[in-house]
């Protein structure tokens, strides 16, 4: 398997906000059982997300959601039409994702034709720490395993 140069897979989170970091940790777990696969990490939003996304064919993003509706750990699958667009913008700084990926679409260049979105549900994005609840934690291989699994047949 071979995907990169055409995908990305995109970890979000803050690494030192215990369950928040998951995006970004299962995004590491995955460049170690399959280092020829593009992957980036970041701890920010909007249009700097964007930047990280110009020019791949299709983008993975790999972040955190705390609805409580499932047991921490649960992989997600988010269609970005349930994304809320803005309305008005205030400030670029504070753009959502919608919002900055059309403005990426119109002002930078090739943008992906395909993003997917997968949240892992969890408990605790507000204490420091660097690492993860024990149930998020447990799930960090398998969820790595369960996308590419499903993203790449692998």
């Amino acid at each position: 398997m071979n995907a990169k140069g055409s995908t990305l897979i995109l970890g979000i989170g803050n690494p030192i906000l215990s369950d928040d970091a998951v995006g970004i940790r299962i995004t590491e777990e995955i460049k170690e059982l399959y280092p020829d696969v593009d992957t980036e990490v970041a701890s920010t939003s909007g249009m700097e997300l964007v930047d990280c996304m110009e020019g791949y064919d299709r983008v993975i993003i790999i972040d955190s959601v705390k609805t409580g509706e499932h047991p921490p750990g649960t992989l997600l699958e988010i269609p970005m039409e349930e994304l809320s667009k803005a309305v008005n913008i205030s400030t670029f700084h504070n753009l959502n994702f919608p919002t900055a990926l059309e403005l990426g679409k119109r002002y930078l260049g090739k943008m992906p034709e395909k993003i997917t979105i997968y949240a892992i549900e969890i408990t605790d994005n507000v204490t420091f720490s660097d690492e993860c609840t024990s149930e998020v934690e447990d799930s960090i291989k398998s969820n790595a395993k369960k996308i590419m699994e499903i993203e790449f047949h692998a």
